[in-house]
């Protein structure tokens, strides 16, 4: 279970929370047997994004819930976090598996 990371009142995440073309959603996991939100580490932490499923490659579109995919919000390049940023920020940064699957993606 995940749940928004700035959420004041965690409330677990669904496919339908995370919108196409919107920015990613940066997510923790919630133990749901406690309701215990463990931020606790930085490598816990998770980026959700949703992406036109029917643009995705096989591989990806088996692994994503109707386009939803999610990747470590920590980059294994150089172990820094992510950050929220526009579209075309990230098309214009991608460098690692979830940076070249958005930059296929990529318009133009």
């Amino acid at each position: 279970m995940l749940v928004k990371a700035d959420d004041t009142t965690p409330t677990p995440l669904t496919p339908n929370s995370i919108l196409l073309g919107e920015e990613q959603v940066m997510a923790w996991p919630m133990d749901p047997a406690g309701n215990v939100v463990r931020d606790g580490s930085r490598l816990n932490k998770v980026l959700l994004l949703r992406l036109d499923p029917t643009a995705l490659n096989a591989q990806t579109a088996q692994r994503a819930a109707d386009g939803v995919v999610a990747y470590s919000a920590i980059c294994p390049h150089t172990a820094t976090r992510w950050s929220v940023g526009s579209l075309t920020a990230r098309f214009s940064n991608a460098h690692v598996t979830i940076h070249n699957t958005i930059r296929r993606l990529a318009p133009g």
